[in-house]
């Protein structure tokens, strides 16, 4: 085997490693877009509503009325 063929197969086998990482990496970026997409739908999923908030806050500012009346604070 001459000179050439070597360097032949050395670059083609480094080549053949480095589309390999690539694809592979490529791979995962698919996988990772998907993955965020489905995180995007189930945060949708869990946030609180409006209401659910106002109800929650009209509950607390209800207590800390109470504990003024309580202490005959203003």
């Amino acid at each position: 085997m001459d000179q050439q063929t070597v360097i032949n197969i050395l670059i083609s086998g480094v080549g053949a490693g480095i589309i390999w990482w690539v694809n592979a990496i490529w791979q995962m970026m698919g996988t990772l877009q998907q993955d965020i997409s489905n995180l995007h739908v189930e945060l949708a999923k869990n946030y609180a509503t409006r209401a659910e908030m106002q109800a929650t806050l009209d509950r607390i500012l209800d207590a800390i009325d109470e504990l003024r009346k309580a202490t005959g604070g203003k």
